[in-house]
């Protein structure tokens, strides 16, 4: 990441997740991360932040299953590499742990006191039974996965604002496109983060349109296997195209899946979740492939 400016350390982003089973480059038809370890039916949460005035709370439900369900959680620098985090005054770069049939079990990450970190992560599910007729994209083999990104006043050490949103887990032929309202002004600065959950060489192609569908601003970006970016947007087009009074939307598409994409509004210093949609004409509804950039 170029930098990361004072508005963006009050700027964390919202989850949305997609995408699956799909080759993506090691011949398998199955999506691989750039470990190895296959990704249908499991979460990516794919921004954390810790330290820096930021905690993250990631809570995991298990309504309905009518089992305990456990797995591992893995964490990731924004290189692919791993990253140990603090967690219970420990650091580790993976937690297992076990949630109870209609439980929850509760992650507080960081202290932020500390230098900030940013991170991404996978939750892998050990006892992994998919259901082929399941198509609930906001679980993960039984789980739900809410994350709440936590701002504190470093001269209180008080709340001073978050924001919390919904994970979702990878889909089959789906998660080539989306698209995100971006509204910037005095007031109002959007953020973005994306992460390539893939084993190989991702490009994302991200377009501005203003409010008529006409392109305002187009850039690709490239990303290589496990690797993750976060930034204001204007800092994402910078020497494309001034954005600080854009209000418009913007599209993500990429040709091959891994592709996770999320997006937030600050607003003097409150934040708040951005829904992130996924394009139609960027997979068919058959449940095959797509169209990816077109």
């Amino acid at each position: 990441m170029k930098r990361m400016t004072i508005m963006l350390t009050t700027l964390i982003m919202v989850l949305t997740v997609t995408v699956g089973t799909f080759a993506n480059g090691n011949g398998t038809g199955i999506h691989m991360n750039q470990d190895g370890m296959e990704m249908e039916h499991n979460m990516v949460l794919p921004h954390i932040v810790l330290g820096g005035g930021y905690e993250t709370e990631l809570v995991f439900m298990n309504p309905g299953s009518g089992q305990e369900v456990s797995g591992t959680i893995y964490f990731y620098a924004q290189n692919g590499s791993e990253l140990s985090v603090m967690y219970n005054g420990v650091s580790r770069s993976s937690i297992e742990f076990t949630v109870p049939q209609s439980g929850y079990f509760s992650l507080k990450l960081g202290t932020p006191g500390d230098e900030q970190q940013i991170a991404w992560a996978v939750f892998i599910n050990s006892g992994d039974q998919p259901d082929a007729e399941d198509q609930d994209m906001y679980m993960g083999d039984h789980l739900f996965t809410s994350i709440f990104y936590k701002r504190f006043d470093t001269n209180s050490d008080r709340l001073a604002t978050q924001v919390g949103v919904m994970g979702m887990r990878f889909m089959s032929g789906m998660g080539m496109g989306y698209g995100m309202m971006v509204r910037n002004d005095a007031h109002n600065i959007t953020g973005f983060a994306i992460v390539n959950t893939s084993d190989a060489e991702l490009t994302a192609a991200l377009t501005l349109k203003n409010p008529d569908g006409t392109t305002f601003a187009e850039r690709n970006l490239t990303l290589p296997a496990g690797n993750q970016m976060v930034d204001v947007l204007s800092d994402f087009f910078s020497g494309t195209a001034d954005i600080s009074t854009f209000e418009g939307t913007m599209e993500i598409r990429s040709d091959v899946e891994g592709l996770v994409p999320l997006g937030l509004i600050n607003t003097d210093g409150i934040q708040t979740a951005i829904p992130m949609i996924m394009i139609p004409d960027s997979y068919d509804h058959s449940g095959n492939m797509g169209g990816g950039m077109m």
